[in-house]
């Protein structure tokens, strides 16, 4: 993983630092990032490198999930004086919890489309090179008019 530290001057210092197991792509970006400091000789090149680093850093931070935090029922209950709400919302927020979604059906569609899909984009195609063609004829016989003067 990159971490680059970066002072708030233009010609501020920047340290990276590979952890023990970087992966391939994180060290190839972190030598490719070396050689660009090495190469930053004025004061806007160094800002640059600066705020470069400093992006890659932001988003080569490792995301982790976690579990959503535990609501408080009775803390609503006490605070919500219209009788069952809360009730009821923490009944359709369990069961809304309880269910299971395929994924698979709208994974196996990515990148593949579908026949309307095809044939939408045969009609635009077509549509497309029709009023093109249009265009262009136009475009000539605008040009053709222009260089030969007065047509009258």
């Amino acid at each position: 993983m990159l971490a680059a530290r970066s002072g708030h001057g233009a010609g501020a210092a920047v340290s990276v630092n590979v952890h023990s197991k970087p992966d391939t792509a994180n060290h190839l970006t972190t030598n490719w990032l070396k050689r660009l400091g090495a190469t930053s000789t004025d004061a806007a090149s160094r800002e640059a490198h600066s705020q470069l680093s400093s992006l890659l850093d932001f988003y080569n931070i490792e995301k982790k999930s976690r579990e959503p935090e535990k609501i408080d029922w009775a803390y609503f209950k006490e605070r919500i004086h219209t009788q069952g709400v809360v009730d009821k919302i923490h009944t359709k927020y369990d069961k809304f919890m309880e269910s299971q979604y395929g994924v698979d059906s709208a994974v196996s569609r990515i990148g593949v489309p579908s026949e309307k899909i095809k044939a939408l984009d045969t009609a635009l195609q077509y549509n497309f090179m029709l009023y093109f063609v249009h265009y262009t004829e136009h475009l000539i016989q605008l040009e053709t008019m222009h260089n030969i003067g007065d047509v009258t």
